[in-house]
């Protein structure tokens, strides 16, 4: 059995490793969106490129 101080230093270490595995899963999902909306404005340049037309300004 373990004593208090060990018991609540486990349970510390726990939900510290759980939220740095949410703070990495929170990276990653931004890194997919931000990837997503490139592969999005590229795919709208191209379409007005290829109709010859100026493309919309991207902010």
């Amino acid at each position: 059995m373990m004593d208090a101080p060990l018991l609540g230093a486990t349970i510390v270490m726990c939900l510290g490793g759980v939220v740095f595995l949410r703070i990495l899963a929170r990276g990653r999902e931004l890194a997919r969106r931000e990837l997503e909306f490139k592969k999005m404005q590229e795919e709208i340049q191209n379409a007005f490129q290829a109709r010859g037309a100026a493309p919309p300004p991207i902010v």
